[in-house]
């Protein structure tokens, strides 16, 4: 008799793994990560290249940063975006990669985004991503949320906090 129920068991348990959950779901990710900035990069041949509104461009600013994310582990963050010179504080264009503890990568666009200056160093910023591929078992995600953080001028540290949903074959969650 228990014999029976554990084989039992592991026969369940083997078809709810291999069960589909159905591509297309949305579900929920959080991340957050931290990190520093890379640069201001104020080359005009990048920025008239990189930014749809180059007279208008400062730099391309960069980061990159580490944290955990779910359906990723504990991933690694590249962020570039352009920085606008009016309205000061403002941004747009940006573009994220997400690379997952085993390698695949999440694409996003983020922007435009504003930014909010207090009398310290310390810099807030709140915009909305969007995914829109990836490689591994992230090729065609989709899905989007938004990010808050903070960048230290002084210091160059940033932190990001993000809240969202992600799209992507629910068969590929269990590779």
């Amino acid at each position: 008799m228990r014999k029976t129920v554990i084989l039992t068991a592991a026969l369940l348990m083997a078809l709810v793994w291999a069960a589909p959950a159905g591509a297309g779901d949305a579900i929920p990710l959080k991340a957050s990560a931290e990190g520093w900035v890379l640069g201001f990069n104020m080359d005009r041949d990048l920025i008239e290249a990189r930014c749809a509104d180059p007279d208008n461009t400062w730099a391309v600013s960069s980061f990159h940063g580490w944290g955990p994310t779910t359906h990723l582990g504990k991933t690694y963050s590249y962020a570039e975006h352009c920085s606008y010179i009016e309205p000061f504080g403002t941004y747009g264009e940006g573009h994220l990669t997400l690379i997952a503890a085993n390698g695949d990568q999440l694409f996003a666009t983020y922007g435009p985004g504003s930014s909010t200056f207090s009398d310290g160093p310390v810099v807030g910023f709140t915009d909305d991503f969007v995914f829109y591929d990836g490689t591994g078992r992230f090729e065609g995600a989709t899905g989007g949320g938004t990010e808050v953080g903070w960048v230290n001028l002084d210091t160059g540290e940033f932190g990001v906090e993000m809240d969202g949903h992600i799209t992507y074959d629910a068969s590929s969650r269990r590779r």
